[in-house]
């Protein structure tokens, strides 16, 4: 390593400073295409949002929705069964996030409308099924084990089902949604 930068350091230094400045203004564009592209785009109608994430487009219609909400930079969106719809980091200013919603008059909320719902998941919670107690086992083990992936996918297949989750001080907190089908 001390040759290279000896053989480098040996170039005129205008040119190590020009191919220094271009190859660092190629990084650069290709590091803000992976950014736009690994970051949540909203689009607001009066009928419905648009939400695209990589190559991923949701749309869900207004009427569908009861609430929507910010926590932790996730955009939080419940639908009419108080059913978690989407849940995604948006990466915007967070004051400009609830002048957009209410500008087309959807359900914002400063927090979650269905707080006092959560209880603490422990194993074999009496409140949840053997199959949603074990989503949730197998949930906190990669939250554990910081497997950040298994965890999304395990919350996503939780929220097919019904249970919405936060984590707070290190544990999983978790609620059932109205109308819910717990049997897959």
């Amino acid at each position: 390593m001390e040759k290279l930068i000896l053989l480098i350091a040996s170039f005129n230094s205008l040119w190590v400073s020009i191919v220094a400045t271009v190859i660092g203004i190629i990084v650069g564009v290709l590091l803000t295409f992976i950014i736009f592209d690994e970051s949540l785009e909203v689009a607001i109608s009066y009928k419905n949002l648009h939400l695209k994430l990589r190559d991923k487009i949701d749309i869900i219609e207004k009427k569908d929705i009861s609430a929507i909400y910010m926590e932790n930079k996730q955009l939080i969106i419940f639908g009419q069964s108080s059913d978690e719809l989407d849940r995604e980091v948006i990466e915007t200013k967070e004051d400009t996030v609830p002048e957009a919603f209410n500008h087309y008059q959807y359900p914002w909320n400063e927090k979650d409308p269905f707080d006092s719902q959560y209880q603490r998941w422990v194993l074999g919670h009496p409140d949840f099924p053997e199959n949603i107690n074990a989503l949730l086992y197998a949930r906190e083990h990669a939250l554990k084990e910081n497997k950040k992936k298994n965890t999304k996918y395990l919350r996503e297949d939780l929220a097919k089902l019904g249970v919405i989750i936060r984590n707070e001080r290190n544990g999983q907190y978790a609620r059932l949604a109205k109308v819910a089908n717990h049997e897959n």
